[in-house]
């Protein structure tokens, strides 16, 4: 049933503007059979079926006060995946805060001796004395 395949939607790894292709296509399809479905159902089903990169969007529709009709959400979806999309260039998924002291880190590494890198550390004069 269309109305089921409506309510059960998924973004998946669709573009916004694909996931509400598909949605219009439903609710086009909807209409010509004559089965009217509110504008607010379609939008409730099209917040539930959002990727999970949206979730924090999705809350701010859900509260949204009137309750946005399908082309703000749509612009509103649409304008989060340009954002998300112009962020990760700068920041790559694999970057974490750890990884400048990793390689900080390997440039310290000492070169023999004993490894607990406190050689000369003070500057002081070292000790050649063997005993």
């Amino acid at each position: 049933d269309l109305q089921g395949e409506l309510r059960m939607l998924h973004m998946g790894d669709q573009s916004a503007d694909e996931y509400f292709l598909k949605i219009d296509s439903l609710v086009t399809l909807l209409s010509d059979l004559g089965s009217d479905v509110s504008e607010d159902e379609v939008v409730t089903y099209a917040i539930n079926g959002l990727s999970d990169k949206y979730g924090s969007l999705a809350q701010i529709i859900t509260h949204k006060e009137p309750f946005p009709d399908l082309a703000t959400m749509r612009s509103m979806v649409s304008t989060e995946e340009m954002r998300l999309r112009s962020k990760s260039p700068i920041q790559p998924t694999n970057m974490n805060a750890s990884a400048p002291q990793v390689l900080l880190a390997a440039f310290n590494i000492p070169r023999g001796g004993d490894n607990r890198n406190t050689r000369n550390r003070d500057n002081r004069k070292p000790n050649t004395s063997t005993e």
